[in-house]
């Protein structure tokens, strides 16, 4: 074996761990790119190129190739969707309490979330992925502060989609309107 190879193989070995760069997973594409389309896309490649990042910096790969793609996929202006809570092995505890949140976002969805306050939709979205990437990987604390970040935009989303009527005074008591988190 030439005397090279071995040097080259180490300094690949060490780019991919100081750098995140692997030479088997697509992990800087979606990066440092000019998102088109929609608000709602160029909002979720935000939260997905940080979500990439920070799985790529914690050597997760795997996840951090899947939200780099997602990332891309959405500055082109794609749907990017979130992921089922089928797709990935949870425990018994966190399975319904994922699907009930992606039945919650979808549900959002359907009543024009993605257009009528795209940041926030987005928000929800990427933190609902990054709530389930964590339960999945049976990171408490990532799983817990990732559903706290779905559950304040699910909020601000419930908030900003009550009808006009509805907000600022109770219909029923003439009462201010009380929400509580």
């Amino acid at each position: 074996m030439p005397r090279g190879i071995p040097f080259i193989a180490t300094l690949l070995l060490a780019t991919s761990l100081v750098g995140c760069w692997s030479p088997f997973h697509d992990l800087n594409s979606g990066q440092d790119l000019d998102p088109k389309g929609p608000a709602f896309a160029r909002a979720l490649y935000g939260g997905y190129v940080g979500l990439s990042e920070s799985r790529s910096w914690s050597f997760d790969l795997d996840d951090g190739e899947h939200f780099n793609l997602k990332a891309k996929a959405a500055a082109g202006g794609e749907r990017v969707t979130p992921d089922r809570p089928d797709s990935r092995g949870l425990g018994e505890v966190e399975a319904p309490l994922l699907a009930e949140a992606y039945r919650r976002l979808w549900k959002s969805y359907q009543r024009g979330a993605r257009r009528l306050i795209p940041a926030q939709a987005a928000e929800a979205q990427v933190g609902y992925d990054c709530w389930l990437e964590a339960a999945e990987g049976g990171r408490r604390e990532d799983a817990r502060r990732c559903s706290l970040s779905f559950e304040i935009a699910m909020a601000e989303i419930q908030l900003a989609m009550l009808p006009a009527s509805r907000v600022g005074r109770s219909a029923d008591a003439g009462r201010p309107l009380s929400i509580e988190f």
